[in-house]
């Protein structure tokens, strides 16, 4: 009996303790394809650590998180019930599991999802998303148009596309939106295009993943509310608000991109296109002297790749030019066609620093022909210039005769109108008198002036100092100013 007590006790508590732990359910626990449902964490006490979710990225996408508390009276007895709910979508049709969820160190038991085949259009109005590539064989380096297309007549209200995420490939979003109206199976539709730039770093098959869109479109109620409590129970933050609003996820089926490898022994600037064109404008004056300068400018276009793959145009310098290159503009357009085109704009400065015949070196962008297959070449041929030497500064030779070259009588010095003058110095021999009276003079407009400054100085500080008033300090008063009112939408 104890061997039997010993074996079956441990049992009953776990048991227990698995009853009284956390539990996972989806509800509704069945949906249809691109709808969503919601996984349930409920426990009797509340659920302090977040649970690990890592296991259901295979087959679910996580869009949002909330908490809930309830209680409950069951034969007078009160029971508290929380909850930690997640929006879930799943990501494939069929039976879908969670997988193993554990919280802390407990582990909880894995739930089922089932979901349906998406319904024809005619009972959920229409909701579609496609996606190609075009081309389909590209070659490394080259931009290959993703483009995704959403067709909808369920009053889409607003949405968000996230494109694909693809190994050993670039992707960036293109200015090359477009929104239209059109008609499928005789009923109006919208549909909405967003275009991605692929640009393929390596060969290969490269498979690209579906894209996923999450939407809003307003809700269709399932079910009559029966009291006013119903209400509530619909949820805010999942199917918008007061239940006006719902989520969808959809996603478009994979696709395959072929990647051809580049030709063998290709060296310098990889550049693949269908079409590449360079062009150059210069206006060459009638006549060119050494140090004119000649302006050149360049524009080069290529089909197939954005702006930012053209290679920079190079302008050769010789030994009779130098060269004075501008920074470069570049811009990524489409052309009629919808092919994408990359175009780059550039000047430079040419000043010739010798006379004669000069050439002007040849310009040359290589790039690779992806519907040949072969290497080409985009060439601005040698032009050859005529330039005349500056003109030498003309300097006057005055020749001086022989008779210039000997001393000339020196002008007699100028005389003073009131005849000559005597010296201060002289008067003490001559004028003696004279010369006694001018000394006395200055020795005495000296001595007034010293002590002047001796009075004034001693006036300044025998004049008591009186202190400045006091300026009794403004009353201060309060601002009457309200204080601003917080912002009630943050964002």
């Amino acid at each position: 009996m104890r061997l039997i007590a010993s074996l079956i006790l441990p049992g009953l508590f776990m048991a227990c303790a698995a009853e009284a732990g956390v539990t996972a359910y989806f509800e509704p626990a069945q949906v249809n394809a691109g709808e969503s449902s919601q996984l349930i964490f409920q426990s009797d006490e509340p659920i302090r650590q977040a649970p690990d979710l890592t296991g259901l990225q295979k087959n679910f996408v996580v869009s949002g998180q909330q908490q809930r508390q309830f209680s409950s009276t069951v034969n007078g007895k009160t029971e508290a019930h929380y909850e930690l709910i997640y929006n879930i979508f799943p990501r494939s049709e069929g039976q879908l599991s969670t997988g193993v969820i554990t919280i802390g160190t407990d582990t909880i038991k894995e739930a089922t999802l089932t979901v349906s085949p998406t319904p024809s259009t005619t009972e959920r109005g229409m909701m579609r998303v496609d996606a190609s590539v075009h081309p389909e064989t590209a070659y490394p380096g080259e931009t290959v148009l993703y483009t995704v297309k959403i067709t909808e007549a369920a009053g889409l209200l607003d949405g968000e596309i996230r494109p694909p995420a693809i190994p050993n490939a670039r992707v960036s979003v293109l200015d090359m939106d477009k929104a239209y109206q059109t008609t499928v199976d005789g009923k109006p539709v919208r549909v909405f295009e967003r275009t991605f730039g692929i640009v393929p770093e390596s060969s290969g098959s490269i498979t690209i993943p579906p894209t996923e869109f999450y939407g809003l479109i307003p809700a269709q109620p399932s079910r009559q509310r029966k009291d006013m409590f119903d209400f509530f129970e619909q949820g805010i933050l999942f199917n918008g608000l007061t239940g006006q609003q719902k989520e969808i996820f959809l996603s478009s089926k994979p696709t395959t991109l072929t990647v051809l490898p580049k030709p063998a022994g290709w060296t310098g600037w990889w550049l693949p296109s269908t079409r590449v064109t360079l062009q150059v404008s210069d206006n060459l004056p009638n006549s060119l002297t050494v140090g004119d300068s000649i302006e050149r400018v360049f524009k080069l276009t290529a089909l197939g790749v954005s702006a930012e793959q053209l290679p920079v145009i190079q302008q050769p310098a010789s030994d009779n030019l130098k060269v004075y290159p501008s920074p470069e503009k570049r811009e990524t357009t489409q052309t009629p066609n919808g092919e994408l085109q990359g175009l780059e704009e550039m000047s430079v400065v040419i000043v010739p620093t010798q006379s004669g015949t000069i050439t002007i070196p040849e310009v040359k962008i290589p790039w690779f022909n992806t519907q040949t297959r072969k290497m080409e070449t985009a060439v601005i041929p040698a032009k050859t210039i005529s330039v005349q030497p500056a003109p030498a500064e003309t300097v006057a030779t005055v020749k001086i005769p022989e008779q210039a070259l000997t001393a000339a009588p020196q002008p007699p010095e100028p005389t003073s109108p009131l005849g000559p003058q005597e010296h201060f110095s002289e008067l003490k021999t001559t004028t003696p008198g004279l010369y006694w009276i001018m000394a006395l003079l200055g020795i005495g407009i000296i001595g007034g002036f010293m002590l002047g400054l001796l009075y004034m100085s001693g006036k300044g500080r025998s004049r008591p100092l009186t202190p400045a008033p006091r300026i009794p300090p403004a009353k201060k008063h309060k601002s009457r100013k309200k204080k601003p009112v917080p912002d009630l939408y943050p964002f």
